[in-house]
């Protein structure tokens, strides 16, 4: 549910707010509403919904990992390190192993912590 939570607010409701406003600004004008609304078109399938897609899988990813763990198992949080900066994923990897279905130190029970993280839950060394 999570990853569809996700799907909704960056893809489906953000495009419908971005439609929104192009409908508002056209004013009535049918020519205009069919360019603002082949520009939002071309503009996110061009360019942002590669990323938006990826967070998803990786949110999809990240509660996948979780489910599959026992309740108690110790997990780490492992930052990417060519992953965009993140002190709340700092914060969690410093925080070292917690038992899986427990949130980490700054309550997220797991990755991604962010758009754009690509974090990964790990099972702590024994």
């Amino acid at each position: 549910q999570p990853a569809m939570d996700a799907l909704a607010d960056r893809l489906v409701d953000t495009l419908r707010e971005r439609l929104d406003r192009a409908v508002a600004d056209a004013a009535g004008d049918p020519d205009e509403l069919t360019e603002h609304v082949r520009s939002i078109y071309r503009e996110w399938k061009t360019q942002r919904i590669d990323e938006h897609v990826e967070d998803v899988i990786r949110i999809a990813f990240g509660h996948g990992a979780l489910a599959v763990l026992a309740p108690g198992t110790p997990i780490c949080w492992a930052v990417d390190p060519n992953g965009p900066a993140c002190p709340d994923a700092d914060d969690n990897a410093l925080g070292g192993a917690v038992a899986a279905g427990q949130p980490f130190p700054t309550d997220h029970l797991c990755a991604p912590a962010h758009p754009g993280c690509r974090c990964l839950l790990v099972r702590a060394p024994r």
